[in-house]
């Protein structure tokens, strides 16, 4: 039996103060813990939750980096659907909330008598007034929460030291002027420590950004995954969180199609080299080129994955489209799956024939994974991908290719005549007869919408 998260949260505040050379009271130590799991344990956090903290912090002993961890995700706007009322309440003196248009910000102005947050704002690069929906605005506030909550407890120094590795973790940003995102961290924290004398050593200051770029690589260690499996684990948890209409049982084919759409096209303009993070040498050369290498190949790998899921999934919008409408995608396919019910599925009906296709028109990787899994289980999807993996075999990889640029969102009928009518002829029949089966009082429609498209 392991502690509960609320132990493992303060055993971990606890040990990283004490680290520090400080000490915190029960009362307060109680304080600081809910307030970390209470933030984490929103009903809408699937991935940025408490063991995304555990997952990242694992194998550290870094005080500051273990401390940073644990806050630098409290506040997740758009996750949370504003803030909960005790984080609103610690930030209410710093920043203005308008419920109805769903937006905070920054004060047009901002006094500089709480040199705390007047610090947090240099480390940030942040100008009062900011809306901050911008990049870096939930690591903003974040780092507020951190500071606040610890303030009293560790020195001033430290806490720069943490709103420093919490700016750090704000992904996947380009060099400004030949002037990487740590380059000008550093910058930053040389001026904050000039105007507070804070007493950082030259050497000080280079350690505290090398322990930044230590938890921002921490923070997307999923990229450099060993397995392909793992790291689209993490992706259809990112899916749920990002997507709140695949957390109810409801969703349709097109909320489905959406949120698969959004996620290709950001893995597919992500550049692997803005991923990682580096300062002087930190990590060495060698290492940031492998763990760049492994994220390309498992963009590769997702973005094929994806692509495939997105027009098995847009195979079913059309056929929906056209015979009645937009549903439930357990409509055609069936219901997921529990420990007390199991309902008929499309896969039941689905004859994969014998077909060997060159693996050369094949990625292994991405077949295995719709026909074995991917791992984990997911709110709203199956592991396995019957579909998917018939598409695929059937296909490759060229096919595929040449059908995606007809799985279009919105599907309208147009759309859906062309993505049928440009399918193999035994791909249509199987799929429009696999649907008929479970969408039992549109069989009928099916059937007549196949026989317009063959002819």
């Amino acid at each position: 039996m392991t502690m509960t998260y609320i132990q493992q949260i303060t055993n971990m505040v606890k040990a990283s103060v004490h680290a520090l050379h400080s000490s915190v009271g029960d009362e307060k130590l109680e304080e600081i813990a809910m307030l970390i799991y209470m933030c984490m344990s929103q009903r809408g956090r699937y991935y940025h939750n408490v063991c995304h903290i555990f997952g990242i912090t694992a194998g550290c002993s870094n005080p500051i980096i273990l401390l940073s961890a644990l806050f630098h995700d409290v506040v997740y706007v758009p996750v949370d659907d504003m803030l909960p009322p005790e984080v609103q309440k610690l930030l209410s003196p710093y920043v203005e909330v308008d419920q109805n248009q769903r937006k905070i910000a920054l004060p047009t102005t901002h006094a500089e008598k709480d040199s705390l947050v007047d610090m947090i704002y240099l480390i940030f690069g942040f100008s009062p007034g900011v809306d901050l929906s911008c990049r870096g605005g939930n690591e903003f506030l974040s780092a507020i929460v951190a500071v606040r909550s610890l303030e009293g407890v560790i020195s001033r120094k430290n806490l720069m030291k943490m709103a420093v590795c919490i700016e750090a973790t704000i992904p996947f940003r380009k060099d400004q002027n030949g002037r990487s995102s740590m380059d000008m961290l550093y910058k930053r924290l040389c001026n904050v420590n000039k105007k507070y004398v804070l007493d950082f050593s030259e050497d000080e200051l280079v350690e505290s950004i090398k322990h930044a770029v230590d938890l921002a690589n921490r923070d997307v260690g999923g990229f450099h995954s060993k397995h392909e499996t793992k790291f689209l684990e993490d992706t259809w948890n990112l899916l749920t969180e990002s997507n709140y209409k695949l957390r109810f049982p409801l969703y349709t084919i097109n909320n489905f199609c959406c949120a698969i759409r959004e996620q290709y096209n950001f893995f597919s303009f992500l550049r692997p080299e803005l991923i990682f993070s580096s300062f002087r040498n930190h990590p060495d050369e060698f290492t940031l080129k492998d763990m760049t290498i492994k994220a390309a190949e498992n963009l590769e790998c997702a973005t094929s994955y994806l692509r495939v899921k997105l027009l098995a999934a847009s195979i079913l919008a059309a056929i929906a489209t056209l015979t009645g409408g937009d549903v439930p995608i357990s409509f055609f396919v069936g219901d997921r799956p529990s420990e007390t019910h199991r309902s008929i599925t499309f896969e039941d009906f689905l004859l994969i024939p014998r077909v060997k296709v060159p693996t050369k028109n094949l990625n292994m990787k991405v077949y295995q994974m719709f026909d074995s899994g991917r791992a984990g289980k997911s709110l709203f999807d199956i592991a396995r991908s019957p579909l998917s993996a018939y598409i695929y075999i059937i296909l490759g990889e060229s096919g595929v290719d040449e059908l995606f640029e007809h799985a279009l969102l919105p599907m309208d009928a147009t759309c859906a005549k062309t993505l049928l009518s440009k399918l193999p002829r035994d791909m249509l029949k199987q799929v429009t007869y696999c649907s008929s089966k479970i969408a039992q009082t549109r069989a009928i429609r099916i059937k007549a919408m196949y026989e317009t498209l063959k002819s």
